[in-house]
């Protein structure tokens, strides 16, 4: 997985105000509203205005869906106004207060502290293109391996005034492959870091034994293959076409279904379905925790994810 705080700094911000005394509790989206928003803000002179990172559309100077440093991670940036933060939600709840109370908690009102801030560059109102939302997602998941339960929260979480980042379609795809927004966040590693893009029905595989199981992608050892049984394979982690990580389903010890991330390079012979002369009695995982948690139950319900889905 791309180490992205480990991008060189091409593009630095202007407004650069300090280091970052908090936690770093939320990752915070934005749509900018325009494009070539790197270079903008190396520039911005009146709003005070800067984040941590952008992800752009293409131009003459940028590629679609490419993910900008701007300023490092612990530094503070001028992406949330402290003096207008709303403390209201928005009437059916989907953006407002509430989701950046239950993510920042003590640091809500104060939230440059504590989180990491990124532009999309385009226009709430059509929302990321596909490779940004690849991005998107990419970037978060990079972070919250970092970090730890960092929660993705919106710029109209903090005002009001703003529809940013909008609603489109492919931004509540983005927060949906997440895990969710805000208090909708959804902890369990197997429904996150996925989508109706990264899922792949009816297709199994052959993993190396001794090959280490994850909980999530790059994430912490929980076990290891033992035996040569086939295992399903059921999708791979952004960014899809690199194929780093794969998801599959192995047995516990004691029975039972579960899943775990594998390097994709561990796997080999993918083939759809199960094949004659396949074993499936003898494959046990060692050393699982009890955090792993749900299976291939869970997966098959990122199948009905809804509008939007069927496209990235």
């Amino acid at each position: 997985m791309p180490d992205f705080h480990k991008l060189p700094i091409k593009y630095r911000a202007k407004w650069d105000y300090g280091a970052r005394s908090g936690p770093t509790k939320a990752v915070v989206f934005h749509m900018a509203e325009g494009t070539d928003v790197a270079s903008y803000l190396v520039t911005e002179r009146r709003a005070g205005v800067s984040v941590q990172y952008t992800i752009e559309q293409k131009t003459s100077r940028f590629g679609d869906g490419e993910i900008v440093r701007t300023l490092p991670e612990r530094r503070i940036s001028g992406s949330l106004a402290p003096d207008k933060i709303r403390r209201d939600n928005d009437p059916d709840g989907y953006y407002g207060a509430k989701h950046a109370k239950y993510a920042l908690g003590d640091w809500w009102l104060n939230p440059n502290e504590a989180v990491i801030s990124v532009e999309v560059a385009g226009r709430a109102d059509d929302g990321p293109t596909p490779r940004q939302v690849e991005s998107m997602i990419a970037l978060f998941a990079d972070i919250d391996r970092r970090y730890g339960r960092v929660i993705p929260l919106a710029h109209r979480d903090f005002a009001n005034y703003k529809a940013c980042p909008g609603r489109t379609p492919a931004i509540k795809l983005a927060f949906r492959t997440m895990g969710g927004h805000g208090k909708d966040f959804d902890q369990r590693p197997e429904r996150r870091f996925m989508s109706t893009r990264g899922f792949i029905p009816g297709q199994v595989c052959d993993v190396q034994p001794g090959t280490g199981l994850h909980d999530t992608p790059g994430g912490k050892r929980i076990a290891v293959i033992e035996g040569d049984a086939p295992r399903a394979l059921l999708g791979y982690a952004p960014p899809w076409d690199a194929h780093e990580w794969a998801l599959i389903s192995v047995t516990e010890v004691g029975g039972g279904n579960r899943t775990a991330w594998v390097r994709a390079g561990k796997i080999a012979n993918v083939r759809p379905g199960a094949q004659p002369g396949d074993s499936t009695g003898n494959a046990k995982a060692a050393g699982w925790e009890s955090a792993l948690v749900r299976g291939v139950e869970s997966l098959q319900a990122l199948r009905t994810m809804g509008p939007g889905g069927a496209g990235l």
